[in-house]
């Protein structure tokens, strides 16, 4: 097994969609199923969802998807709060060492791809500085997978409130890898993305 782990932040309230993104079918299941089912065939053989503990649906998706999924006393307020959730849980799990990666990408990007994460993993495994974070990039804006060395977990522990992901990498050298399909990195905010991405499917 990869020496890597996913945190998948699945427990936001879809506000700006209108509705439980998560939830809307694709391609023969929901939104979700597709990205955990990708995520499963990539080399990174840890994944781990968070998710509301009220949000019963996603946590029924997570099983049926058997991968691991945490549920907070309290919802996470933003990205970040989910991110060190999904952190604490991989650290009582697993004890990553220093040099693991923790691979980070958002639960509503159903155009994902196990070779997208294969190749940011890879990127990981060859960068020349340890605490090198690898960024995918498409027409010069970042995407996701991001992969971040496991060293780099604590110090984004320790942030002060207000600051997330991005802050943490711009601290950091990166090491920018290009996406081969931009369109791997769509997430799906609003209806108008919704389109779009019906439009591909």
């Amino acid at each position: 097994m990869t020496r890597a782990l996913a945190i998948v932040p699945a427990a936001g309230h879809s506000r700006r969609m209108g509705e439980h993104k998560l939830q809307l079918p694709w391609r023969g299941g929901t939104v979700l199923d597709a990205v955990l089912q990708v995520w499963k065939r990539s080399r990174i053989g840890r994944i781990v969802v968070v998710v509301r503990s009220s949000d019963t649906a996603t946590q029924e998706i997570c099983r049926g998807q058997q991968v691991e999924f945490v549920l907070p006393d309290v919802d996470p307020e933003d990205m970040r709060a989910s991110l060190i959730e999904g952190l604490e849980y991989a650290e009582r799990t697993w004890r990553p060492q220093a040099d693991w990666a923790w691979m980070v990408a958002p639960a509503d990007m159903p155009l994902l791809t196990a070779a997208a994460i294969d190749a940011v993993y890879d990127a990981y495994l060859h960068r020349v500085d340890p605490d090198m974070v690898v960024v995918p990039f498409s027409t010069q804006r970042r995407g996701h997978p991001v992969a971040l060395p496991w060293r780099l977990a604590s110090e984004f522990r320790a942030m002060p409130a207000g600051s997330g992901l991005r802050d943490l990498i711009a601290r950091h050298a990166q090491q920018p890898i290009p996406l081969a399909d931009p369109q791997v990195a769509l997430d799906l905010d609003t209806p108008e993305d919704w389109r779009r991405l019906r439009e591909l499917e």
